[in-house]
């Protein structure tokens, strides 16, 4: 019985990886690209290593005006890639939305850090703070999205 408790218990855990994995991978093979505005705000977290942690520019904030936490953006491949949807529902004539949270009257959609090799932090980190940088991130038909790079624009 004790073995049987082991080996389930060694499996769980690995069976899930391997699922979030898979889920990771087709959002990242398949999802639709867009490139979204970025600026940072705070280099590094400190519990989980170096991360490149920033807001996104989506032309508007998604919070304002909006009574629920859980809310989406349409994103289209235009200039001005979002607006707001009034519901999750995907009936607007967007390429594409994106689920997210409206906490602290700010949008988060799990895409607000990318990490980055902590020899290089200082120096992408200047080039994010001065607001020349961008995010590519690919959305799957769900709204769930992913960070696919990191563009960093130097003058």
């Amino acid at each position: 019985m004790k073995n049987k408790f082991l080996f389930y218990s060694i499996l769980f855990p690995i069976l899930i990886l391997l699922i979030l994995t898979f889920i990771k991978q087709n959002i990242y093979s398949n999802g639709k690209e867009f490139e979204l505005n970025i600026s940072g705000y705070d280099p590094i977290d400190l519990l989980s290593g170096h991360f490149v942690t920033y807001r996104i520019d989506y032309g508007f904030n998604p919070c304002d005006k909006i009574d629920s936490i859980d809310t989406c953006i349409c994103l289209t491949q235009t200039e001005y890639p979002a607006s707001n949807l009034e519901s999750c529902d995907f009936t607007k004539s967007c390429d594409a939305f994106l689920k997210g949270k409206c906490k602290n009257n700010f949008f988060e959609a799990g895409i607000e850090k990318y990490f980055i090799p902590e020899n290089k932090a200082e120096e992408i980190d200047k080039i994010v703070q001065s607001g020349k940088s961008k995010i590519k991130i690919a959305v799957d038909k769900n709204g769930n999205a992913i960070v696919k790079d990191l563009i960093l624009i130097s003058e």
